[in-house]
């Protein structure tokens, strides 16, 4: 089967099904209005089977039931994420604008700046940002209220304001983005919800709208004004999806919490306190997907769960006076994503599933590593000209395939330019390729064919088995080396720990651990060594420093599984490693396969 495939359900209701028929596979079928070899970044849905396809770089698709697709393009941007609202869609560019794609009737009308103009005929600019020169860094939207989070924390919102959706103290109505409040952090909404959560720079949750028993107060509690959701900082939050008469919160734990209406909250009772699902209590969760009246999870292995309002039957023991739901319980999914990545897109009615070709730990290591411009040594570009940029003379002699003295001639003799280095450096980094005109100037002053062949991970899988190059050893004890000390060498008998040698490239550990950033600060540079105290097996050591290079975790037939996986639970804090859901991902597939 066509591993780029995607599937869909017409309706989320009829997805959860009937829960006395959970051994029977979901109801899944092959969206088949596209070019299925075709990969989808991101995909954002609305009410019946109307979906925003986004393919990378500037390109997007629009279908709605019944009609044509509709072929979009901005052109001069490059997205940076789409999101979806009741019946209306934002775009966010990298440049930090706006655009806003809607249907001018009576669901979408009030959230934009000309609704007599606006059709799902083109993509208009919000022009309020631009024309006061305010960059937006990451939007929300619930139902019919747009969030608009600005560089600096300044947060704007425009739309529908009953019982004070917009925050703004008021309960008007507003086309014009409106200015809520400063120091905002993070924003949480849902597709049609009726309230929405924000952050704050100092580490609290606050919930604005209409509260229907989603608020995570103790008490309802309707005011035009922002309140406080005491207990919750922002550094315990995951993320919080909210939709209609109900909310649920990840905690960065992975535990599973939610709170309203007994139809749709998960518990089958009324909880106006945010209260953990005992279904999940025993489950790392990492991702939340939510719709008006169901919400999905996804776990650390990429298992799926799911519950809400339900038009099935229920037995006795899931009937509750108010209504029918059910309670959370895990969904089937297609075979082809069984142990492998994938997304969710849940909104107010579809839910679609797709391949997840853009997730990887390791491509974001090193972009946020050459972001931080930290360890670099050397440089290239001209001082004289002003477009010098330190680097690191591995990762670039790595991806070129020359010596760092020539790409710094070359670049002198072509006379490039600091936009055209930096664009290059991105894709040296971290395969960012948005600016290919840059990237080919490069390519050419360099002497280099063009279009780039090698992604960053097939390079760094041939440095992993270059031996030769490896300019560094992780000093690990001895099997044999029995030692109570937590790390402290025995001085009072004279003898020193033996330790065995394991090589490395410094510049991995660097990129990709942040402890061994710490230990390589406190060091003196020409060390060519460090010990590791962690009292990690050779064995766990061997497969993460092999994960640094590949972003895969591997075992093999002599490997103890059960160890391994301890070790490498521990090792995610103790290394201080990127904890996403790739590595959690992972670890969660030998759990389930190899310590049932």
């Amino acid at each position: 089967m066509n591993s780029n495939k995607i599937f869909y359900t017409s309706k989320i209701y009829d997805f959860l099904g009937n829960p006395k028929k959970t051994n029977k596979p979901s109801k899944w079928n092959i969206f088949d209005k596209i070019d299925q070899s075709v990969r989808v970044k991101k995909i954002v849905t609305g009410t019946d089977l109307h979906c925003l396809l986004w393919y990378g770089m500037n390109k997007l698709e629009f279908y709605q039931t019944g009609k044509k697709k509709i072929c979009l393009e901005l052109k001069g941007e490059i997205i940076k994420d789409i999101y979806s609202g009741y019946k209306t869609y934002l775009i966010l560019t990298k440049s930090g604008k706006v655009y806003s794609y809607a249907l001018n009737n009576s669901y979408s009308e009030i959230p934009f700046i000309d609704p007599q103009n606006s059709s799902y005929e083109n993509v208009r600019l919000v022009t309020f940002f631009t024309s006061k020169n305010l960059l937006v860094d990451t939007l929300q939207m619930a139902s019919l209220t747009n969030y608009y989070l600005c560089r600096g924390g300044v947060l704007y919102a425009n739309g529908w304001n009953q019982a004070g959706r917009i925050g703004d103290g008021t309960t008007k109505n507003s086309n014009i983005p409106v200015r809520v409040r400063e120091n905002v952090e993070r924003l949480f909404g849902g597709c049609h919800g009726v309230g929405f959560f924000y952050t704050t720079t100092d580490d609290k949750l606050y919930f604005t709208g209409w509260d229907c028993d989603q608020s995570g107060l103790a008490q309802k509690n309707n005011s035009n004004q922002p309140r406080v959701v005491t207990g919750w900082k922002s550094s315990d939050i995951l993320q919080i999806h909210i939709g209609f008469y109900h909310s649920v919160l990840i905690t960065k734990e992975g535990k599973t919490m939610s709170c309203g209406n007994a139809e749709y909250c998960g518990h089958g009772v009324l909880v106006r306190k945010f209260k953990l699902l005992p279904e999940l209590q025993n489950l790392n969760v990492r991702e939340v997907y939510g719709g008006s009246y169901q919400t999905l999870v996804m776990t650390d292995d990429h298992s799926l769960y799911g519950w809400g309002f339900n038009s099935g039957n229920e037995p006795d023991q899931y009937k509750i006076t108010t209504g029918k739901w059910v309670r959370p319980r895990k969904i089937k999914v297609p075979k082809i994503f069984e142990n492998t990545y994938f997304k969710i897109s849940c909104g107010c009615d579809p839910l679609f599933i797709y391949p997840n070709y853009h997730f990887s730990s390791l491509i974001t290591d090193f972009e946020n590593f050459y972001k931080s411009k930290k360890y670099c040594d050397c440089k290239i570009g001209s001082k004289e000209q002003e477009n010098e940029i330190p680097v690191h003379k591995l990762i670039m002699e790595l991806r070129t395939g020359l010596k760092i003295e020539d790409i710094q001639t070359l670049i002198k003799q072509n006379l490039l330019n600091k936009k055209e280095i930096n664009g290059f450096l991105k894709w040296v980094y971290y395969d960012e390729t948005s600016d290919l005109q840059s990237i080919a100037n490069v390519f050419n002053s360099l002497q280099l064919a063009f279009p780039p062949i090698n992604k960053l991970e097939d390079d760094l899988l041939r440095l992993y088995k270059d031996e030769d190059s490896k300019d560094f050893n992780i000093l690990i004890k001895d099997d044999d080396d029995e030692d109570e000390d937590n790390g402290e060498e025995d001085e009072e008998d004279g003898e020193e720990d033996s330790f065995e040698e394991i090589p490395v490239h410094k510049f991995i550990l660097l990129a990709r651990s942040g402890l061994f950033r710490e230990m390589f600060e406190n060091i003196q540079e020409e060390s060519n060594s460090v010990k590791d105290y962690s009292q990690k097996s050779i064995e766990s050591l061997e497969i993460l420093l092999e994960y640094f290079y590949t972003d895969k975790i591997k075992l093999t037939a002599d490997h103890d599984p059960e160890l391994i996986v301890e070790e490498l639970e521990d090792a995610k804090e103790y290394y201080q490693l990127n904890s996403n859901t790739n590595l959690n991902f992972q670890l969660g597939v030998l759990k389930k396969n190899f310590l049932k």
